[in-house]
């Protein structure tokens, strides 16, 4: 599929496909006005997040906290895999920070069978004993 970017999406006028258009250029004027999101996409781009302490007491979500990221290839061994069902996932940031943003990254490949979470919820804790609600 072809993606333009046009300079009015109310243009009649639009090169490409009419939606492929509109989203390349919502995506491209987010991005140019410094939105946050791209800001978070560009750390994790640019292996940035390697200077992220972080870790995880079970071993098999080690890549969770290594820094690494995942390409978009499903057999790439920065992905960590998880069966259907509900999982639990401590990260712990070994000592106390303010926490501004969090960004996760899933992998959406159907035709692997790999699809994402119906839903996400993020707790955070002070002392690791009591947990506050942040984000669903």
């Amino acid at each position: 599929m072809f993606y333009g970017i046009v300079e009015n999406p109310d243009s009649p006028f639009r090169p490409g496909q009419p939606v492929g258009s509109d989203q390349a250029y919502e995506a491209y004027m987010s991005w140019k006005s410094g939105s946050r999101y791209w800001k978070l996409s560009e750390v994790a781009y640019a292996d940035i997040l390697a200077g992220v302490a972080a870790s995880v007491a079970d071993p098999s979500l080690k890549a969770l906290a290594d820094g690494l990221l995942g390409e978009e290839d499903p057999d790439n061994p920065h992905w960590v895999k998880f069966e259907n069902g509900y999982h639990e996932i401590v990260l712990d940031l070994s000592e106390k920070d303010e926490v501004d943003h969090i960004m996760v990254r899933f992998l959406n490949y159907h035709l692997q069978g790999i699809g994402l979470p119906e839903k996400l919820y993020l707790y955070i804790s002070d002392d690791a004993e009591v947990w506050n609600l942040a984000a669903i």
